[in-house]
């Protein structure tokens, strides 16, 4: 898919060097930003950003709001986007992640839940790949604490729950407070599928940063034998 900028189509200007910025997604989708020579890093970083909100709002579930915020926060690996920019990246596609408490409430087919895992992997890419990097972290956590509420990653499939690990996991890197919340707040109602998560985040994140909670976890009354069992085994690797 070729996404140009309104300055393609103006009209036309004495011929000179041109800045463009192409990134494909895993599919091999091509996304172009084009302007014409001068515009700052932070304008570029606005078309794409456009072009993201378009995107979102046009309520198809495809893969190119991912591949817009991976496009993102490459740029922001070349030259630091503004935190106002990445605020409004998050905010964005944090909107449709928020409605995945009730949408995945009641039964929901195939599609639907295509769609929410689509939703919830943009989210977690934004938060993982930019937000972390270049927002306050505990204004990322209090994000990632609204939208992992009050579901189950087990009512939409086993890619949200493998992305669930991935969040909680790059969350507590960057956020080690964020630890105390899972264990207190989130643990003791949670799914099985999120119980799960937490679980694995912790032994995975404990390895690197020495702790207990995975094995206090593992030995606590509300944790069923089998993911006990599992966290013992993450612990060993």
């Amino acid at each position: 898919m070729l996404v140009q900028s309104p300055a393609m189509y103006a009209s036309p200007k004495p011929a000179g060097p041109t800045t463009a910025s192409r990134e494909k997604n895993a599919a091999g989708r091509t996304i172009r930003i084009t302007g014409e020579s001068g515009p700052t890093p932070s304008g570029g970083a606005d078309l794409v950003r456009q072009r993201l909100e378009q995107a979102v709002s046009s309520g198809r579930s495809t893969d190119l709001p991912t591949t817009l915020v991976d496009l993102l926060a490459r740029m922001n690996r070349v030259a630091p986007l503004t935190q106002d920019t990445s605020r409004r990246v998050l905010d964005v596609v944090m909107e449709p992640a928020l409605r995945i408490s009730e949408s995945s409430a009641g039964p929901t087919g195939k599609t639907a839940q295509n769609e929410l895992a689509t939703d919830f992997g943009c989210f977690v890419t934004a938060v993982t790949r930019l937000a972390l990097h270049s927002l306050p972290a505990a204004e990322v956590a209090a994000s990632v604490r609204r939208v992992i509420s009050g579901w189950d990653p087990r009512q939409i499939g086993n890619r949200v729950e493998r992305d669930m690990v991935t969040l909680f996991i790059a969350v507590l890197h960057h956020h080690p407070e964020f630890a105390d919340w899972l264990v207190t707040d989130l643990w003791p109602a949670a799914g099985p599928g999120t119980k799960r998560a937490i679980g694995e985040a912790f032994a995975v994140h404990e390895r690197r940063s020495p702790g207990n909670r995975a094995l206090t976890l593992a030995q606590s009354p509300d944790c069923s034998p089998d993911l006990a069992h599992r966290i013992r085994t993450w612990l060993r690797r």
